[in-house]
């Protein structure tokens, strides 16, 4: 309904058609030359509804040369002259809705399928508003030069992802309150093409219908086998209304098409889509008769509705005599084991890491001397860290900076991270990073993050007590804050200004709570905190707290360690205002993976209790299987297919079978979009296991972690 690219001759009028042309008459609007009378369509309209065949208005959005004159100071060129306009322009995105709502008003469309609801290039933008809001986030100035640098790069597509997503949102509820029938599409790009700011994860929420990746591997030197990286890069597990149409481009060859079509036989898909740039001929759909018959001759799965489709459909448990093997227990606080299983199955080629999970490490302070020997729990041996380190560059893995991994957290963008990742975090800013830790990093080649309680930070060294220290430590110096920065190896993030502290919520003081997530009462005037008084405090504690990390030589301060790990609703609406988007918090049962939150970055705390269990897989056979079944559940946490099929594989005999792997495959089921499968496989679960209490906290477990799913 309206031209999508430049330079166009028409077939019917032999006329050349610029993009943002309409090929169909809107009231008030000019038409191309030669398509002024639309009697056609209602035509088509009327012969496809009588043969119950749905009809979409393909409808490009934001390549629009036309628009373009109308809005000088926001367009964009593309290397072949493409005119974009600039989605973060409020009257742009009002122009085009109006076009979209005199199109479905005059013509009775079942469905939009938006297309070009993207950037061109990453420079395009860099000149509009959303410049200043990057200026916010990351306290620099928008240069094309400062894209070179992941954590800028991402938070530059993300802001621009995040642009056009809320518009399609807002559109379509507007839609929807009038007519609520009409269905709502886009073709999107592969998702690693991130330069152009369409982020599947943003767009699955925007209340489409459907999304429809177009996996034409041919037009980017790729062959067939690239359906599959592009599907499974694709948030197959959002639920709601989004489901996925991949796009097949048919004019390659059968052979290759049929092969590409065939990696699709693991995903829930509501369709696919053929594409043809020309006409469609007999030949063309006798040939795609012939790829059906040939695919389901191959024994694929033929797409037709959501339901139609089920992977490995589950057969119901076997519950087996005798006693049943169990996940290892292990000293409460202590979760490094897991990096024993991860480093395992790297080590023996299970595990690819293109969907990459990072352990992140939280450490808080040291003590020289033999294991076990920090006199708190917070307090590890220098021992201790020496083997660590030690079974790290061992294990292949490479130390990534918390900015780094910001940057695939936001951007969802494997290639940003190098193979085995993990980041180290330190949390408080005692003075024995300095003295105990600094010189073992720098050695391992491993960079590292302190999260500063900046109140404490002085000019001379004062001995501090936190409430859950026990025991007073000295803090860094705003001296040794600036050299550790200086050197390059050392980002310093917000741990707050001064919120690290639980305080009274009631006159007697019986009650207390973290001073980020309570109001607190003010003793002086007999009362409690209002609401209003509480979110003064905390922003302004959080804004004070970006402020003191910019004059020691932090660069752009934007993630916040959460005190305790507590935060809610309110207290994160906060952070965002006061320029934080990324937060460290504490999980001991997950890496760190943007599946369902790329906001919150999950942690492994190191404690003394880790320093009592071996940094080696046991040699008992048997010792051996409860760890992998105990580690299925940091698996379903991070929510990587790859990880939960590498960690299932390592299991032998009755342990395939057991339901700590049942409740694994269901979340692999709902990984690839298939809700309905993997609900199956727990309702059995629960009929065969009606009394075990076990196996019921992990389902419940599961179902938490997966609750966006269903």
């Amino acid at each position: 309904v309206k031209q999508d690219e430049n330079g166009f001759v028409s077939a019917r009028t032999k006329r050349t058609l610029q993009s943002g042309e309409l090929l169909v008459s809107l009231p008030g609007e000019k038409t191309a030359e030669g398509w002024e009378n639309s009697d056609w369509l209602v035509e088509l309209l009327d012969r496809a509804r009588t043969l119950g065949i749905e009809v979409f208005a393909w409808y490009p959005v934001f390549q629009d040369a036309t628009m373009a004159h109308d809005f000088p100071d926001h367009v964009y060129t593309g290397k072949d002259k493409e005119a974009f306009v600039d989605p973060a322009i409020p009257a742009v995105r009002a122009r085009q809705e109006t076009l979209i709502r005199k199109l479905v008003s005059a013509y009775p469309f079942d469905g939009v399928a938006l297309d070009w609801i993207r950037y061109n290039a990453r420079t395009d933008g860099g000149k509009g508003p959303l410049a200043e809001r990057f200026t916010v986030l990351t306290g620099q100035s928008w240069t094309p030069e400062l894209m070179a640098k992941p954590l800028e790069r991402a938070i530059w597509d993300d802001l621009r992802a995040e642009t056009i997503a809320n518009w399609i949102t807002d559109l379509t509820a507007s839609f929807r309150q009038q007519k609520p029938a009409l269905k709502w599409g886009a073709f999107v790009l592969p998702w690693q093409f991130k330069e152009v700011s369409q982020s599947y994860r943003r767009l699955g929420n925007a209340g489409l219908d459907f999304l429809q990746p177009m996996i034409y591997w041919a037009d980017w030197n790729e062959t067939p086998d690239w359906t599959k990286q592009v599907m499974r890069g694709g948030p197959f597990w959002l639920a709601g209304r989004t489901a996925f149409w991949p796009t097949f481009d048919l004019n390659g060859d059968e052979k290759d098409i049929l092969e590409g079509v065939g990696e699709l036989s693991a995903y829930r898909l509501a369709g696919n889509t053929w594409y043809l740039h020309q006409a469609w001929t007999e030949e063309k759909f006798a040939g795609l008769g012939r790829i059906g018959a040939k695919w389901a001759e191959a024994g694929a799965p033929v797409i037709e509705t959501a339901n139609d489709i089920v992977l490995d459909p589950p057969s119901p448990p076997v519950k087996r005599a005798g006693q049943r093997l169990e996940p290892a227990e292990f000293a409460e606080d202590a979760s490094v084991w897991a990096l024993v299983c991860l480093a395992e199955l790297y080590r023996s080629g299970v595990l690819d890491d293109t969907d990459k999970v990072v352990p992140v490490l939280a450490f808080h302070r040291f003590a020289k001397g033999d294991y076990g020997s920090g006199k708190t729990v917070w307090i590890n041996s220098t021992a201790y860290l020496d083997d660590l380190m030690g079974f790290l560059k061992q294990s292949g893995f490479s130390g990534v900076s918390t900015s780094q991994l910001e940057a695939y957290m936001i951007s969802e963008d494997p290639t940003i991270l190098p193979k085995r990742p993990v980041t180290l975090t330190i949390d408080d800013g005692s003075a024995s990073i300095l003295e105990q830790f600094h010189p073992r990093a720098l050695k391992a080649g491993f960079p590292y993050s302190i999260s500063l309680i900046t109140s404490l930070v002085k000019d001379q060294a004062i001995g501090e007590t936190l409430v859950d220290y026990e025991a007073s430590d000295v803090i860094l110096t705003a001296a040794q804050v600036r050299d550790l920065i200086a050197s390059g190896k050392v980002e310093m993030l917000s741990h707050t200004h001064n919120l690290h502290f639980y305080g009274p919520e009631d006159e007697d003081e019986k009650e207390s709570g973290p001073a980020m997530t309570t109001p607190l009462w003010l003793k002086d005037r007999e009362r409690q905190e209002t609401n209003a008084e509480w979110q003064r405090r905390i922003y302004t504690d959080l804004v004070k707290s970006r402020q003191q990390l910019l004059m020691f030589g932090a660069t752009g301060p934007n993630i916040l360690t959460w005190p305790y790990g507590e935060f809610n609703e309110t207290s994160l609406s906060l952070a965002g205002e006061a320029g934080f988007n990324a937060y460290l918090s504490f999980s001991n049962s997950s890496f760190a993976a943007p599946k369902f939150d790329n906001q919150t970055i999950a942690r492994v705390s190191v404690t003394r209790a880790d320093e009592a269990v071996p940094l080696k897989m046991p040699s008992d056979a048997i010792a051996k299987q409860r760890w992998w079944l105990s580690f299925l559940r940091w698996c379903r946490s991070a929510a990587s297919p790859e990880l939960i099929e590498a960690a299932l594989g390592r299991l032998e005999g009755e342990q395939k079978s057991h339901p700590e792997a049942e409740i694994t495959r269901a979340s692999l089921e709902a990984l690839n979009g298939l809700p309905d499968s993997a609900s199956t496989r727990i309702e059995a679960l629960k009929k065969t296991y009606p009394h075990d209490a076990v196996v019921h906290s992990s389902i419940d477990e599961f179902l938490k972690i997966y609750a966006q799913v269903f």
